[in-house]
């Protein structure tokens, strides 16, 4: 969850200056912003549903252990 936060953190503080830089394209900024949006979406969830959200609850899931 932090690394989340933190990408969440450098997106968010870096994103006007690189999308500014070039004339980036407009897919590059549904990109940004969408990660963004993920990103805080899922810090969001994690804060509010601690046990649901477990990392290594998840990572059973997907491994089926």
């Amino acid at each position: 969850m932090a690394v989340i936060f933190v990408l969440f953190l450098l997106i968010f503080l870096f994103e006007h200056a690189y999308l500014k830089s070039n004339k980036r394209k407009p897919r590059t900024h549904l990109i940004v912003y969408g990660v963004m949006l993920l990103s805080l979406i899922y810090n969001l969830a994690a804060a509010w549903l601690p046990k649901q959200l477990n990392p290594n609850l998840i990572i059973e899931a997907v491994l089926q252990k």
